[in-house]
């Protein structure tokens, strides 16, 4: 993973969620938020050929200024 976001109702849980989701790595942190689907989360992962891919997770879209 190259970014975590994370939506959450305190900043702190926010912050501490998206550092322990980007050092999980990509299959572990989606795993770990389809269980836990109060937080939404983006995360951004560097491929092998060097493009990125977003992953929008519980609904975290929805946040995103249209």
């Amino acid at each position: 993973l190259v970014s975590v976001s994370v939506v959450a109702t305190e900043c702190v849980m926010a912050d501490a969620l998206a550092t322990g989701l980007f050092v999980m790595g990509p299959v572990e942190s989606m795993a770990w938020l389809k269980r836990h689907p109060e937080y939404s989360a983006l995360l951004v992962e560097k491929l092998p050929s060097g493009k990125l891919k977003k992953h929008f997770i519980n609904q975290f879209e929805s946040y995103l200024k249209k």
